[in-house]
């Protein structure tokens, strides 16, 4: 899992410093612990209204 958090960690990093987007979703099946675990880790918020493919879906907003 450490090597899941430091891979997502520089690319959260990369894609919200260098290319400037003002913020980043990951998306877990609420099944998917482990996911939601990386995403909480990273301080990502549930974004309740964001859209989602699958309607059980949970999704998770990263801000700078």
């Amino acid at each position: 899992m450490r090597q899941a958090y430091e891979t997502a960690s520089a690319l959260r990093g990369w894609v919200l410093g260098t290319l400037k987007l003002a913020t980043l979703v990951s998306q877990a099946g609420p099944a998917n612990i482990q996911s939601r675990s990386l995403a909480q880790r990273l301080r990502a918020m549930l974004a309740p209204e964001a859209a989602k493919p699958d309607r059980d879906d949970l999704v998770y907003r990263h801000r700078p």
